[in-house]
């Protein structure tokens, strides 16, 4: 006869057996490593910083671009049609007042843009 004691006896670890059906696989990591997640998670810090770059800039600074740049680039491209202005007015009848006008305002646009452009430049180098 056994004594309660033995009765309540939990079997040895090396005595149960165990049922391979009673837990799921563990999930494929299809080749994934540490190195691959590390790669992913950058790829995706990259992609949110220009997201954000580009949220910031907004469409005006994907056009004239941004921060210290974005003046030169406007002046550049006011005196390049200031140019195109300048030329076309060229070709205008010689007595034409509006045409005359038009070809002092583009000079002066042009000349003006210029001296923003090249002051800025030196500006730029005279602060590094």
């Amino acid at each position: 006869m056994t004594t309660p004691t033995e009765q309540r006896r939990e079997p040895n670890i090396g005595q149960v057996v165990i049922d391979p059906s009673a837990e799921a696989p563990a999930p494929s990591t299809n080749g994934a490593g540490g190195k691959a997640e590390e790669e992913f998670y950058n790829r995706a810090k990259q992609a949110d910083e220009l997201s954000r770059e580009a949220l910031r800039i907004g469409w005006l600074g994907k056009v004239w671009g941004y921060s210290t740049s974005a003046p030169t680039n406007i002046a550049g491209f006011i005196a390049f049609i200031s140019v195109i202005v300048w030329v076309a007015s060229a070709f205008a009848p010689a007595e034409s007042k509006a045409a005359t006008e038009m070809s002092k305002g583009a000079f002066t646009l042009i000349t003006s843009c210029l001296a923003y452009i090249f002051g800025a430049a030196s500006s730029k180098k005279n602060s590094d």
